[in-house]
């Protein structure tokens, strides 16, 4: 793995085949890197929090695009069907530092 430059790893993959210990062995052998773990939900938010090593930061995709836009806007509705426009995610990351 090329640690000379920040990326991207991206791994799908069926129940069972791996994917968290791969990733876990991952941050534990590259302890001077700082990894983001983007997860679906809050409880496995939760779950990844109690298994990656200090070096992973993990968070659910709602909560990283709330702190890039979404803490602009009130807690209260302005409007009943207010739409945000989609962003790339990975452009997002890119171009914000979030942890």
């Amino acid at each position: 793995m090329d640690t000379s430059r920040p990326s991207l790893v991206k791994i799908v993959a069926f129940a069972g085949a791996g994917k968290t210990s791969t990733l876990v062995r991952l941050c534990e052998r590259n302890p001077h890197l700082d990894f983001l773990v983007v997860v679906y939900n809050k409880s496995a938010q939760i779950h990844a929090e109690r298994t990656f090593p200090p070096n992973a930061t993990c968070l659910t995709a709602h909560s990283i695009a709330y702190r890039m836009v979404g803490s602009g806007f009130s807690r209260n509705k302005l409007t009943q069907n207010l739409v945000i426009p989609l962003f790339s995610l990975f452009s997002l990351l890119d171009s914000v530092k979030i942890f």
